[in-house]
Formats: structure tokens, sequence, C-alpha cells
């Protein structure tokens, strides 16, 4: 259905490894046009290619794959919602919140974000959304911290680590990106 192919292009779009399974049963041809493909959707993500599901660990495990400043050089929109392709399953959508906008995150104020409350609010909104959610990511100016808290998350399964130091004059404003289905904006802000 339209639904689960969009899905995955999704994933693979966002993907920080592309694990390209079965290459045993296809031949050289149309694994090369799979790759291409695969390519047109994400030119940073390493594919790597393997049969019957066998991957080394290190491939896959621990690779520190999501490098916002890498995705932002390969993707200067990446947190642009209004940049995302607009031809898919209209069930399919983006929203971006940010402090700057007249809606943001409730339990929030504008400036710096306290921890405790924005891990409470995501891991409510994980509990209720996260079958919906494809992709979220975020740049998050935390109370107390010199340095940006990069927030990303795949379904269920949410990461954030601290990143590089807010710069001088840098303007430090929390943003979030969602991808998902059936996204209620008015929810989410």
């Amino acid at each position: 259905a339209e639904g689960i192919v969009n899905e995955a292009a999704a994933q693979v779009a966002f993907a920080d490894r592309l694990l390209l399974n079965k290459i045993d049963l296809v031949t050289d041809e149309d694994l090369e046009r799979c790759e291409a493909r695969l390519r047109g959707i994400n030119q940073i993500a390493p594919i790597q290619r393997c049969k019957h599901s066998e991957v080394s660990v290190d491939q896959v495990l621990n690779i520190s794959g999501f490098d916002l400043q890498r995705a932002l050089k390969a993707s200067p929109d990446l947190l642009n919602a209004n940049a995302a392709p607009t031809k898919h399953d209209k069930t399919v959508t983006s929203v971006s919140l940010d402090q700057g906008a007249p809606r943001h995150l409730r339990l929030v104020k504008h400036g710096e974000l306290d921890l405790e409350l924005l891990t409470d609010w995501m891991s409510e909104l994980v509990n209720q959304s996260g079958e919906s959610l494809f992709r979220m990511k975020g740049i998050l100016n935390i109370a107390h911290s010199r340095q940006k808290l990069i927030h990303h998350a795949v379904h269920m399964i949410v990461n954030a680590e601290f990143g590089e130091a807010w710069g001088r004059d840098e303007k430090r404003d929390s943003k979030l990106v969602f991808i998902g289905k059936n996204l209620d904006a008015n929810e989410l802000a």
C-alpha cells in the first residue's frame, strides 16, 4: 500500500546505514540499479551489502551515525518542514516546531528548556504516538548547558546527546521536526 512505500522511503532518507540484503538473489545489474535508487534518496549513508541478513555487529552498533552538522551540510533544509517533498501519502506529514513560532512546545517557555520537563514531555509523546512517528530530529537549548542538545528518534527509539557548544552570537532557539503519519500540529505544539 502507498503508506508503507512512503514509510520505507522516509526510513531510507533518514537512515545512518543502509543494509542491502539478499544480494545473492539478484543480478549485478539489478543490484546496481537498486543502489542507484537508494542513492537518489540518501546520498550520505553507507550501503552495506549482505546475504542472509549476515552483518558484522561493528557495522550497525555504536557507530555514532547521526551527526547533525554533517546532515545539515548534506541537506541544509533538514530542519525546515516546508522544504519536504509534497507528493506522498497525505497521511504522512512533517511538523516543525520552534520557539520563534507563534505556538511552541507545551510546558516550555521561550529561552532555555527545563531538561526534566522536556524528558517527561518526550516520554509521554513517544508512549502515545511512537508508532506513528517515523522520525524526530531537533536542536534544543537546555537550561544550565552551554552545549546544544541534539535529539533524534525513530519510532519509539529516542536518543539525545549534548553536541557542540552554542556559538557566542548564535541565537539559542530550540527546534524540533517531526515526520510521521496523521500528525496533529496542535497536539504537538
